[in-house]
């Protein structure tokens, strides 16, 4: 990889650029590295590469205008770093993978007059001072090379080439109709399909009695992917909860919900013929074993079912949500396949930032849970749109429209993506599964992002999707299942030469979709997508057939069926040849067997402190927990203003340090009307009660919305669950169906708020060597999506008013327990009884709250809010309390035998409320104490039924809580 052996020829040439002075990033790895078990390292230095082939080194160093910046860096034709200081090594993309920076580099080529440029490629260059060579490779290979992309390039090693080599390899017949079942297994676990027995004697009737022929390598792989738990959600449908959930959207029947189960994501009514689209997208096993690149692209992949719905949606909010183990655990406690949890957490943060950020959408929510079990770690994004309620449905092609590809070229990352986020991770996950893992390009999304809406406005869109699991094969599919579709994989740009011919079909390479155009506004489309800068290629036909037919045919003309769609054959090479028959309706569903946990959960309840000097130092442990604790030091790298119109922000108050519990915008320019997220998540409860997690869940997300001014009518949500494997392991599989069945789904009726959208993952399991295996907790998140008519009607969190009374209302609410709570998990415990809340009563309960706050009046009535969660009520007295640098004394109204309950449980839509009158005692029912006052002063008193417990300033309760994300986090 280095320089051709003659200046004439010029092939490849590179450039080496350092930072002048301090190097702020180096210094941070090197903080990191030494609080990661390397106090030996002294120093870190940093340099970046770029290396060009096709141009002469004059023309290469024009490059040094776009490489670098004049004033803080340098740039060279040789390298900077002295070997003699310390080992260098040298990161890149491998050479079958396409650099992310080409195209950016192509384009600054273009705008420097340089032409020549075949190809471009970036690395990076560490050199570590104080350790050896084998201690720099091993800190390389756990932080910064991420074995499914990139390789350590050797010293001396030379590439005669930067581009990707090889040729497109021919298609695999396989004869399945003569395999007995050993045989068909074998073939699923080679080729990394995952398939069940059930499906493989599908597979094997098909081929031998009704189209008896060899079946082709794409077909098996196609059928895979069709039927993979990750696309077809096999085991919801098994256990009858996908068909519970929407019997409750249904019997809800909310007069604001447009689109439910049908699309990329579900959609409700806004206002002035607007309408909020809404999904979320766990991203599990890729951002296991690839963190960076998985979380970009559970990013990339949400972000686009909310362009893709409709006839094109805008992004107005994003979110962020991780689950690991404690990333201060040891290496060596590590298991092997896993990756350490500080790397997951600090890849996830870049990821996150390195996405959301270029794409210009807003950072609404971020949270980072810890679970001991997350060994398989919990990775979700949501992203929520805005379009005209006049294209909100999804649309349907017609035989004759063009399938229209657009977006980034087709490549080796993320094959078999879907089926691999259907199996269970092992300690040879990295080594088997090397390319299920994608890269992201989040420039190449916004060009597509900001040009659908645009034919959407024109009319060019019959239908649409992304290209996400299972790439073209599950896009292209979809679309063409009510009709047929035929396409020429030879069309597709591909940024890899050598692929098989199915893995062009079902690579989940980023940043890509496919459009329906009908004929007529075709060349429209096409010239509005450059316009954009958009890559976009006419790959196929939809057609009258009822199956799906994809052929390689380089021989073709790319154009030759646009005035004649008819004349789309199967000539060429056939990959795949199927009726939607097999594709669409006949997926064997798992038996999965249910039964009932024979362990029960141990009850469990901490000493009360004995003075006041225990209860401040409890409070400091309990803030300091990592689900409580600041984690703004991620926040803080997120946009949560760009686009304008921001009302509420995740994080505000002073020092940008309070997290508020829901985010808030007005997406329309010069309009009041408000959109906006609360989440509500949680690993702990499902241990305790798998239906009580749902129900909390839903009460929480929903309390929020209310309390900070939205009425209960006017609030819909998204669930997403992430659940141990299910066949084989029947105890999981009755906490599924208690969470779903007798948890969220009747706790959607009981609060009025339908489920629109959501996602489940059924693959949280970690199989060790031995066998044994770790499954993850059982984790519920629910989004609750919301319309406001007027901003002004929007209620803060933090206290603003010394002397206004404190109010604890808890409509619902029958018993109060500790069990999931934080309390329990810092004594290493886990209880066995969840808070009892009735949601019938807690809907009637938040109407009259609402009807109140109408009442008292938008601008002078309740000033300040909150909803009680993880953490209880003195987590939220202490964040109200720093909001503003105020703080409170409170009185309980209990008894010595219930203080812990009612201080540290978790009373999920229980509200906490501040006003300066007690006019609002009119409106609400009786389940509601005053239980204090506001005070000017930072610290908190707080008594039991007339008894001091403690006095403490909120400086001192924030000392663990200041410091434990962060220490991990940067």
């Amino acid at each position: 990889m280095r320089k051709g052996e003659s200046d004439d020829m010029a092939v490849i040439n590179a450039l080496y650029k350092t930072r002048k002075g301090p190097d702020p990033v180096a210094d941070q790895l090197l903080a990191q590295l030494r609080r990661s078990g390397y106090p030996q390292l002294t120093e870190v230095k940093l340099e970046r590469v770029l290396r060009t082939e096709g141009l002469d080194m004059g023309k290469t160093w024009k490059f040094k205008r776009m490489f670098a910046h004049p004033v803080l860096e340098t740039v060279r034709k040789a390298s900077q770093l002295k070997p003699a200081r310390g080992p260098i090594v040298e990161v890149c993309y491998k050479r079958g993978v396409t650099d992310p920076e080409l195209e950016s580099t192509k384009h600054a080529a273009e705008a420097l007059k340089v032409k020549g440029l075949l190809w471009a490629r970036y690395s990076d260059r560490y050199q570590f001072v104080g350790v050896d060579e084998a201690t720099a490779r091993q800190i390389v290979q756990r932080f910064y090379c991420n074995a499914q992309v990139q390789t350590v390039v050797e010293p001396g090693e030379v590439w005669e080439t930067l581009m990707p080599q090889g040729q497109v390899a021919p298609v695999e017949m396989i004869d399945i109709a003569r395999m007995n079942l050993q045989l068909m297994q074998e073939l699923s676990e080679t080729r990394r399909l995952f398939m069940p027995d059930e499906q493989l004697q599908r597979v094997k009737r098909f081929f031998k009695d009704e189209e008896p022929r060899p079946m082709r390598d794409g077909e098996i792989e196609m059928l895979a992917a069709a039927w993979c738990e990750h696309c077809k959600h096999t085991s919801m449908k098994a256990l009858g909860q996908l068909q519970v959930l929407q019997r409750a959207t249904a019997q809800i029947n909310h007069p604001l919900v447009i689109s439910a189960y049908v699309d990329n994501s579900g959609v409700m009514r806004f206002f002035d013929g607007w309408a909020l689209c809404a999904k979320g997208e766990t991203h599990i096993a890729p951002s296991a074993l690839s963190t960076y690149g998985g979380v970009m692209t559970k990013l990339g992949g949400v972000i686009r079912d909310i362009i893709f719905t409709g006839q094109g949606a805008m992004p107005i909010f994003g979110t962020t949500i991780m689950g690991t183990c404690d990333p201060r655990m040891p290496w060596n406690l590590v298991l092997p396949g896993a990756l350490h949890p500080v790397v997951i957490l600090r890849e996830s943060i870049r990821a996150a930032k390195d996405y959301g950020n270029p794409m210009g959408i807003p950072m609404a929510c971020w949270q980072y849970l810890l679970h001991p079990n997350f060994v398989k770690c919990f990775a979700l994004g949501h992203s929520v749109g805005i379009l005209p309620e006049s294209r909100a449905q999804k649309g349907q092609p017609v035989a004759g429209d063009f399938v229209v590809y657009i977006g980034g070229e087709t490549g080796n990352d993320g094959v078999h993506g879907a089926t691999f986020s259907s199996g269970a991770m092992t300690s040879q996950t990295a080594v088997v599964d090397a390319t299920s893992v994608q890269i992201g390009m989040p420039i190449e999304e916004a060009m597509f992002m900001y040009a659908i809406p645009v034919l959407r406005d024109r009319g060019c869109i019959r239908a649409h999707t992304d290209c996400g699991a299972a790439g073209l094969a599950s896009a292209v599919g979809e679309m063409g299942s009510e009709t047929g579709v035929w396409i020429n994989l030879a069309f597709v740009p591909r940024k890899c030469k050598a692929m098989r011919k199915c893995d062009i079909l079902l690579s989940e390479s980023q940043e890509r979709g496919v459009l329906c155009i009908p004929p007529d506004k075709l060349d429209e489309a096409i010239e509005i997508l450059q316009s954009f800068g958009v890559r976009v290629r006419v790959i196929g036909v939809f057609t009258d057939t009822k199956r799906f037919q994809a052929v390689y045919d380089d021989d073709q003309n790319n154009n030759f069926f646009v005035t004649n769609p008819s004349t789309a054959t199967l000539r060429g090479e056939i990959v795949v040849d199927l009726p939607y028959t097999l594709l669409s309706d006949e997926c064997p569903l798992p038996v999965i067997e249910v039964s009932e946990p024979k362990v029960k959960p141990v009850a469990f309840m901490p000493a009360v402190p004995v003075d006041e000097k225990s209860w401040r130092n409890l409070n400091v442990r309990h803030l300091g927990h990592y689900n409580l604790a600041d984690q703004s030091a991620a926040g803080h790298q997120f946009d949560q203003t760009v686009q304008g119109g921001s009302k509420l922000r995740y994080t505000s108050g002073l020092l940008e340090r309070m997290p508020d519990e829901l985010a808030a915008k007005t997406p329309i320019l010069g309009r009041p009307y408000t959109a906006g997220v609360a989440n509500a998540v949680n690993a702990f409860y499902g241990a305790v009660d798998p239906s009580g997690l749902g129900r909390h869940m839903m009460g929480q997300a929903f309390a929020r919305m209310v309390a900070a001014g939205f009425s209960p009518d006017d609030i819909v949500c998204n669930v997403n669950v992430y659940s141990p494997r299910l066949p084989g392991y029947p105890e999981n599989a009755w906490r599924l169906v208690q969470l779903i069945e007798h948890g969220y789904a009747p706790a959607s009726i009981d609060l009025g708020m339908p489920v629109i959208s959501g996602k489940d993952s059924v693959g949280g399991t970690f199989v060790l060597p031995d066998g044994s295996v770790i499954h993850a907790p059982l984790t519920c998140d629910v989004l609750a999506v919301g319309r406001m008519p007027d901003y002004r009607r929007l209620i803060p969190k933090p206290f603003t008013k010394p002397g206004d009374r404190i109010v604890l209302f808890h409509p619902g609410l029958k018993a109060v327990h500790l069990g999931g709570s934080i309390l329990c998990d810092l004594f290493g415990q886990t209880g066995d009884r969840l808070p009892e809340i009735n949601l019938k009563e807690v809907r009637e309960g938040l109407l009259k709250f609402h009807r109140m706050m109408e009442n008292l009046g938008w601008s002078d009535g309740v000033h300040s809010r909150s909803v009680i969660a993880e953490g209880g009520l003195i987590r939220r007295l202490f964040e109200m309390s720093i909001g503003q640098g105020m703080g409170c004394r409170i009185d309980l109204p209990k008894s010595m035998d219930d203080v812990m309950n009612w201080l540290y449980g978790e009373l999920n839509a229980a509200i906490l409320f501040a006003v300066s009158s007690d006019s609002f005692q009119r409106d609400l029912p009786g389940e509601f104490e005053i239980i204090g006052e506001v005070v000017a002063e930072p610290e908190i008193t707080v008594s039991c039924a007339g008894d001091r417990l403690f006095t403490q300033m909120t400086d001192e309760m924030a000392t663990q809580w200041l410091t434990t994300f962060r220490e991990v986090a940067i």
